[in-house]
């Protein structure tokens, strides 16, 4: 499921352009300035956002986040609804909440850092989104090579995989340091 990402970033639409960045990126801040704005504008940004997520084509990370977001909503309203201290404003904030992630994910999916970089420069921002890529890279790659090992997720083996997630994440932030300093970067 986590490949999806790279098949989406492999495809070759509209929003693939170059030019689409200045579209993601608006729709990005105006999904984050939406809750101050109107909160009428989140379940419409909601439907953008996910419509434009199922043409790119990444359903089943749509499918399994959406399943998830329902299960963990209808628990903390279920729970407020118990305690009766269940107000309107925490489901607006749980809608808000999943529309800010539909959209970084439309924006992930969609912008590789080459273009973030050719539109603001080599900077802390575009270094931190390489690194994001990379470490996304880096999972997708790990749970690869240990399925083909034999290991299958489950609660007990999901340990040994953020340990060794861990581990290879360590040593390449050292040798992205080390690299990133011999270059005269401090």
């Amino acid at each position: 499921m986590l490949e999806e990402v790279f098949q989406a970033r492999a495809r070759r639409t509209i929003l693939h352009n170059y030019r689409a960045i200045y579209f993601k990126l608006l729709l990005v801040v105006l999904v984050v300035a939406s809750r101050f704005i109107s909160i009428h504008l989140v379940p419409l940004l909601l439907l953008v956002d996910t419509l434009i997520l199922l043409y790119i084509g990444v359903r089943r990370i749509l499918l399994a986040t959406f399943t998830t977001w329902v299960f963990l909503a209808l628990l903390i309203t279920s729970i407020n609804l118990l305690l009766g201290s269940f107000k309107q404003e925490y489901f607006y904030n749980l809608v808000y909440g999943f529309t800010t992630f539909t959209a970084t994910l439309l924006f992930f999916a969609t912008t590789t850092p080459r273009d973030l970089r050719r539109l603001i420069g080599f900077n802390t921002l575009t270094l931190s989104y390489l690194f994001l890529d990379y470490s996304y890279k880096l999972v997708v790659d790990t749970i690869q090579s240990l399925q083909a090992r034999g290991w299958r997720a489950g609660p007990s083996s999901t340990k040994y995989l953020l340990r060794a997630f861990g581990v290879l994440l360590v040593t390449r932030l050292k040798e992205v340091e080390e690299a990133l300093r011999a270059r005269g970067l401090e």
